[in-house]
C-alpha cells in the first residue's frame, strides 16, 4: 500500500524575498519509509529541491525569490521499501513585499470635533491589507493604536478625547512610515481623576443596605458632563446599566449576601464618550465601634471636658461622635480620624450619652454601643481664715490666708476689702488659698470678706464679731470677720 504525506501548513501567500517552512505528517501503512523528494513548480517548470533520507525530518525552509511568478507550488513525494510512492502539493500565492511610500495628513492643527484626513500609498498592496494607524502625545516613548482600516489608502477621522501635540504613523505588514510633521489638537476634553473614585477596594454598606460610588471628572466645564453607571455583582459575567445621572455620585442598593461589586462610569462630554477604570470592590457591612471609656477631665475647673474612647475600626478613617444630653437633645459633635475624642462643650450638673457612628464617604454605620456620664462638681463647702481675727498689723502690708475644708475641690475666691463692710471693693478673684494686701491706710479698720465662687453660684461667707483694735507701731487696724454665720448668703454670679 502506497504511503500517505499531508503538507500541515495553513498560510494561502508567500511573499517574495521571504523564507517559507514547509510542514508536513508522512504515514507510511506499514511499509517502511525511505527517503522524501521535495520540488518546487513554477509556471510550467519543476525542479528538485531537496531528497531527504532521513525520514524522521518533517520540515523544509525555502527561501523564495521567484521573479514576477504570481504562484509557487510545493510537491513532496515519500518512498517506501516496497517502491511504493505517495505525494501531496500546495499551492501559495507569491505576493510582493509591502513597502508604504507615502503618509500624510490634511491639517496641522485641529479642533476637537473637527476631521482629520489620512492618506497614504503603498506599493505591494492587496485588498486584504491591514493598515493600522498609531498616536504618540507629544515626547512620549509609548506609541497608542489609534484605528485599522483594510485594504482603503485613506480615512475620514473626526477627533475626539484628546488634546495636545500628537505624533502619527502608519503600519501594513513589515513596514511603518511616521507622518513628517506633529499635529497640534485643541479644544476641551474631559479626564477621569482616578484618586477621588470611592470605593476602590473596601466598600462599606449602612442601615440602609446601600453603598454609595462616588467619582470625579477634569474639566473646562464639567456641569456639561452626563454619566451613565454599570455594576457587576459576584460572578455575573456582564455589566448592567444601572442609573444615568447628571450627578458625581450614585447610591446603589446592596442585594443580600452580595460579596463583590465591580463598577465603572462611561461619560458623556460634548459629543465624546470616556470610560472609566473598573473598580472592583468588597462589600461589607459598615460596623460602629463602642464606647470603651468616658472620663471626665479638667474636672473642677470651669472647662470641664469629656474623654470619649473607642477601638478604631481597620481600613475605617472617621467616626461621627453623637451626644445626647439629659434634656433628650441630640447633636453630632463632629468627626474625628481616630480615638480619642475630647468634648469640651459641656456643663456641671449634667449627664450625657455619646455613641459613635463610623463613617465611609457618605455612609454611616449603626449606632455603637453607648457610654453615659454624669458632669458632678464637688465645691467648697468650709472656708476659714488662717490669719489671726483682730490684730494689730505692724506694717501697711498683709498676706491674707485662707483654707478650705476637703481636697480635690472647685477652688475660686472672690477677695473684697474695705472699710465699711456694707461697700466693699473686689481686690482679686484667684484660685489660690492666698492673697496679698498692699498699701493700707494707717489708723484704719479693714473688713475682708470673701466669696467662694461656683460655676453657676457664688456663695458669701460671713464673720459675726466686730473689735478694733491698734498696734502697737503704728496706728493700723486690720479688721477680719472671722468665724462663720450659720446661714450663707446666695447669689448668682
Amino acid at each position: 500500500m502506497q504511503p500517505e504525506i499531508n503538507f500541515t501548513n495553513t498560510e494561502s501567500r508567500v511573499t517574495n524575498g521571504s523564507t517559507i517552512t514547509l510542514s508536513w505528517l508522512a504515514d507510511d501503512n506499514q511499509d517502511e519509509l525511505v527517503k522524501l523528494e521535495i520540488y518546487k513548480i513554477v509556471g510550467s517548470t519543476s525542479t528538485l529541491l531537496e531528497t531527504i533520507t532521513d525520514v524522521s525530518i518533517s520540515n523544509y525552509e525555502y527561501a523564495v525569490s521567484e521573479g514576477e511568478a504570481e504562484e509557487i507550488t510545493f510537491k513532496i513525494i515519500c518512498y517506501d521499501y516496497a517502491g511504493n510512492a505517495g505525494y501531496n502539493s500546495i499551492t501559495f500565492d507569491i505576493v510582493t513585499p509591502l513597502h508604504i511610500t507615502s503618509f500624510s495628513v490634511n491639517k496641522s492643527t485641529v479642533q476637537l470635533g473637527e476631521n482629520l484626513i489620512f492618506t497614504w500609498n503603498a506599493d505591494g498592496s492587496r485588498p486584504d491589507t491591514i493598515y493600522t494607524i498609531y498616536k504618540q502625545k507629544g515626547e512620549a516613548t509609548d506609541w497608542e493604536e489609534y484605528f485599522q482600516i483594510t485594504g482603503e489608502t485613506s480615512k475620514v477621522i473626526s477627533v475626539v478625547g484628546f488634546v495636545g501635540e500628537y505624533n502619527f504613523k502608519i503600519n501594513a505588514g513589515e513596514d511603518t512610515l511616521a507622518l513628517s510633521h506633529a499635529v497640534l489638537i485643541e479644544g476641551d476634553i474631559m479626564v477621569f481623576n482616578d484618586s477621588v473614585f470611592t470605593p476602590t477596594v473596601n466598600g462599606y454598606y449602612g442601615d440602609n443596605h446601600e453603598i454609595e460610588l462616588h467619582w470625579a471628572i477634569e474639566a473646562a466645564e464639567p456641569d456639561m458632563a452626563s454619566y451613565r453607571v454599570y455594576i457587576k455583582l459576584d460572578d455575573e459575567t456582564e455589566f448592567l446599566h444601572a442609573a444615568t445621572t447628571s450627578l458625581n455620585n450614585y447610591q446603589y442598593s446592596i442585594p443580600e449576601n452580595v460579596v463583590t461589586l465591580a463598577w465603572k462610569v462611561i461619560a458623556e462630554y460634548k459629543g465624546a464618550t470616556y470610560k472609566s477604570q473598573v473598580k472592583t470592590v468588597q462589600i461589607s457591612e459598615l460596623v460602629s465601634p463602642d464606647i470603651t471609656a468616658l472620663t471626665v477631665v479638667d474636672n473642677h475647673t470651669d472647662s470641664p471636658g469629656v474623654k470619649i474612647e473607642f477601638d478604631n475600626i481597620f481600613d475605617i478613617n472617621e467616626y461621627l461622635i453623637v451626644r445626647k444630653d439629659d434634656s433628650g437633645n441630640t447633636v453630632e459633635l463632629g468627626i474625628t480620624a481616630q480615638s480619642p475624642y475630647i468634648d469640651m462643650a459641656v456643663s456641671y450638673g449634667h449627664g450625657y450619652e455619646y455613641r459613635i457612628k463610623s463613617k465611609s464617604g457618605n455612609t454611616l454605620g449603626a449606632d455603637g454601643g453607648a457610654g453615659s456620664v454624669f458632669i458632678d462638681i464637688k465645691p467648697v463647702t468650709q472656708l476659714s481664715f488662717q490669719n489671726e481675727n483682730y490684730g494689730v498689723l505692724e506694717s501697711n502690708s498683709l498676706t491674707l490666708s485662707y483654707e478650705p475644708a476637703g481636697e480635690n475641690l472647685y477652688e475660686k475666691y472672690e477677695i473684697l476689702i474695705g472699710i465699711n463692710p456694707q461697700v466693699m471693693t473686689q481686690l482679686q478673684i484667684t484660685r489660690g488659698k492666698s492673697v496679698d494686701i498692699d498699701d493700707l491706710a494707717y489708723n484704719t479698720t479693714y473688713y475682708a470678706h470673701i466669696y467662694i465662687l461656683l460655676k453657676f453660684h457664688r456663695f458669701l461667707r460671713k464673720f459675726k464679731d466686730h473689735t478694733n483694735y491698734l498696734s502697737k507701731k503704728s496706728p493700723i487696724g486690720m479688721k477680719i470677720e472671722s468665724q462663720f454665720l450659720c446661714q450663707y448668703l446666695l447669689l448668682f454670679h
